[in-house]
């Protein structure tokens, strides 16, 4: 058997055990060079020229990739989306919020059923505020200032 067709076999088992695997990301680049091995046999490569391109290609195409492939599989800790996006985030109060009684606040342009924290009874309309936490449709908020001096002054 040519030894190109070796180096086929070798880069479709590595590339199985890659998508078996597929948390460490070292297999899949050992597949491409294989694959390249398998070019440089074909066109008459000595052995240790295919085992030469092989290790030296395999080694850089895991420096290369794998930093990529890692930043893709962690996902990006800075990026939020959906509600995890409002938390933090400021809003103004367009009607009083109690434990009893849910009211409005607004958000850029839209508007969202609020209450306050549990450690505060109510926060009037007309007041800025930040959200806390998501609970379904509703968000929870607390006043920016929440020192009781600073509330006192006011």
């Amino acid at each position: 058997m040519a030894d190109w067709i070796y180096w086929i076999i070798a880069a479709v088992i590595l590339a199985g055990i890659e998508l078996a695997v597929f948390t460490v990301f070292i297999f899949g680049p050992l597949s491409l060079a294989a694959i390249v091995a398998a070019v440089v046999a074909a066109l008459g490569g000595s052995v240790e020229l295919q085992m030469a391109v092989f290790v030296v290609l395999g080694v850089a195409s895991m420096f290369a990739l794998r930093p990529v492939a890692e930043k893709y599989r962690r996902g990006d800790p800075e990026l939020v989306s959906n509600v995890d996006a409002l938390i933090g985030k400021e809003a103004f109060v367009l009607e009083e919020l109690t434990h009893d009684k849910l009211g409005l606040v607004r958000f850029e342009s839209d508007n969202w059923t609020a209450r306050p924290v549990d450690s505060i009874a109510s926060i009037p309309a007309n007041e800025h505020v930040r959200v806390v936490k998501v609970a379904g449709a509703t968000v929870v908020v607390e006043p920016l200032s929440t020192n009781p001096s600073e509330g006192a002054d006011a």
